[in-house]
């Protein structure tokens, strides 16, 4: 025993070292409290209460130092290969793995050895790999085990032939980094499509033979793999090939100028300031929930100038993320505050047109419009042009400029949040109105007039007839149905068409238009037409028809109101007027002579109708009414 310090004594133990597993380690020190040793005698420690028993020292023998693994015999195989590890720290092991897939089983033999059986199932990914024991002490590892053997090989536990794949022996130089071209030896590198290191795809990627295969490593790997895609495949422990990659340095945005901007719509240049930025940057910007990509205009290797598109100029804070084309990045964040508030000019603020069935654009003016601006009416998005900030273009589509009627609320909002709204009136169009009908062969009814929209209906008296055809607002087809018959004996047969925002017009047409052996008359522009014959019972020959229209000289007086009517229908003029009231199959449902211009309607059933009012000098007014 001899004494270090005050409080500090060294104890040698003699005798038989094999006796025990400390034979290396028989030295210990222990530290005693309050104690005074004198150098080489036991007998001069004081201050111990020792007690009757005396002193007595139990230790533990220490775990091995440096525990590793040194060999594993067989050096390659699949999955269900019985393989023995050999080294030294074994004792206690709880997990063992081949290029970091879990074996599918393992016995710790001794200190010295373990026995383990190849996972992985019937997955054989090829090449040189890591062979792990995780020990208390630590994780032990050692490459150069194969997984996977040359095609045909016999398997020692199935007795099958295991399947195939490529197997890499050299990759080479070990110690890479960004752009550093490898080489890689080995066999089945034919019909290889691709290659990871560290989860990273390689550049510059070509199969030069079956054995050799060359590349350029990319960015800073995500994992400890190496993969061959296509092919054979293989799968290796970057660990296992020695593969080092030593990363370049980390990029850093120290600072960005402007740090704050005003919203404008436009794109705004950035200058990102800081170090170990590489040629081939990339850019992005995010604002916490999204991101996209963003140009990058130069780069040094202390700065960076970017475009901030204006389409991302919303309110709030922006960080503007740079990434090396080795994969490591920096950021910097940016402040959008709003701009100048967006506004439109008195005239813009109400817009009124008629509804035509087509789509048309609103004109607006005003300031502070974005180039950016979105458009929505009544809450849908619509299409905007901006030609300048102080004049935009909305399009109105034609599907909400069918019926009229109808009030649209267009909102103009800038990407900083500012909006202001305008209030798009549609009136209802004027009713369809009849000028020519045309009698066709094979029963085509061709309608001419003004104001047909799409989807016009036609009845004659009380058929539908069918659409053929329509070009534009000024004409339409429709087939007379081989069933149609005239009703009774009335001397006429309405016409009506009806748009689908339920505008309509009707005209009477005589009976003996659908009558073979008739000559029929009207009256266009103030001048009879020419008489026209067929054959009885055929409407092949062509015959038109004028209506709605005054004869010459016909009193402007002679109005018709109100339309529609309830109790009394006025007829405007004076003198005797006489009127007729016929319904839409041409039936005449009233008849009156008046001086005072009131005829009482109140017994007239609910509906459409065509009046005709002649005067006594013989001038004729016809008109479209409704009978509420």
């Amino acid at each position: 025993i001899n004494r270090i310090s005050a409080t500090v004594a060294r104890i040698s133990f003699t005798g038989n070292a094999a006796a025990h597993a400390a034979a290396n380690n028989t030295t210990f020190t222990l530290a005693f409290a309050n104690a005074a040793v004198a150098s080489g005698n036991a007998a001069g420690v004081t201050g111990l209460n020792l007690g009757a028993g005396g002193l007595s020292i139990t230790f533990t023998d220490p775990v091995p130092m440096n525990p590793f693994i040194t060999s594993f015999t067989p050096a390659s195989g699949f999955p269900g290969t019985s393989v023995v590890i050999t080294g030294r720290g074994f004792t206690g092991a709880t997990a063992v793995s081949f290029g970091g897939v879990p074996a599918a089983s393992f016995t710790v033999n001794s200190n010295t050895q373990i026995t383990a059986v190849l996972g992985g199932g019937t997955i054989v990914t090829g090449g040189q790999q890591l062979v792990v024991v995780s020990t208390p002490s630590g994780v032990l590892s050692l490459g150069g085990f194969f997984i996977g053997v040359a095609a045909g090989a016999t398997s020692a536990v199935s007795g099958t032939s295991a399947p195939q794949s490529a197997v890499i022996g050299n990759f080479s130089p070990s110690s890479v980094t960004f752009g550093t071209p490898i080489t890689l030896s080995g066999s089945g590198f034919t019909g290889a499509t691709g290659l990871l290191i560290g989860g990273v795809p390689v550049t510059n990627f070509v199969v030069v033979n079956d054995n050799t295969i060359t590349a350029v490593v990319g960015g800073v790997p995500v994992s400890n793999r190496v993969q061959l895609t296509g092919g054979l495949g293989a799968s290796l422990d970057m660990g296992g090939l020695g593969i080092i990659y030593n990363r370049l340095p980390a990029p850093t945005a120290d600072a960005i100028s402007p740090a704050a901007l005003a919203a404008t719509g436009n794109d705004a240049i950035m200058t990102l300031t800081g170090r170990n930025f590489l040629a081939g940057v990339r850019a992005q910007v995010s604002d916490g929930t999204s991101g996209q990509s963003i140009t990058v205009q130069s780069v040094s290797g202390t700065g960076v100038v970017v475009t901030l598109p204006g389409s991302v100029q919303s309110v709030g804070t922006k960080t503007i993320t740079l990434t090396n084309p080795d994969g490591q990045t920096a950021s910097v964040n940016v402040t959008v505050t709003q701009g100048a508030a967006v506004r439109l000019s008195a005239e813009s603020l109400t817009i009124s047109t008629t509804a035509s069935g087509r789509a048309f654009g609103v004109r607006l003016a005003g300031a502070n419009i974005f180039r950016t601006a979105q458009a929505t009416l009544n809450g849908a998005p619509a299409r905007i042009t901006v030609n300048s900030s102080t004049d935009a273009t909305v399009e109105v589509p034609a599907s909400v400029n069918v019926f009229g009627g109808i009030t649209l609320a267009l909102r103009l909002v800038n990407t900083d949040g500012q909006s202001t709204t305008a209030a798009v009136r549609i009136d209802r169009r004027s009713p369809p109105t009849i000028g020519a009908v045309t009698l066709q062969s094979g029963g085509v009814l061709r309608v001419r007039g003004v104001n047909f929209v799409a989807g016009i209906t036609s009845s004659l008296g009380n058929t539908f007839l069918p659409l053929l055809s329509q070009t534009n607002d000024t004409a339409f087809t429709a087939q007379i149905p081989a069933s149609f018959r005239l009703m009774g004996n009335s001397p006429t047969v309405a016409l009506l068409v009806q748009n689908p925002d339920g505008g309509s017009h009707g005209v009477v047409l005589p009976r003996s238009l659908f009558e073979g052996g008739v000559s029929v008359s009207s009256v266009s522009s103030g001048q009879e037409s020419t008489e026209r014959t067929w054959e009885s019972g055929s409407i092949a020959d062509v015959v038109e028809i004028v209506a709605g229209k005054q004869q010459q000289g016909a009193s402007q007086e002679l109005s018709i109101y109100p339309n529609p009517m309830e109790t009394e229908l006025r007829i405007g003029g004076a003198g005797q007027r006489t009127v007729r009231l016929y319904d839409m199959r041409g039936g005449v449902v009233l008849e009156e002579r008046t001086v005072s211009g009131v005829v009482n309607v109140s017994n007239v059933s609910a509906g459409a109708y065509t009046v005709v009012v002649e005067s006594a000098d013989g001038q004729i007014v016809r008109q479209r009414v409704v009978k509420k």
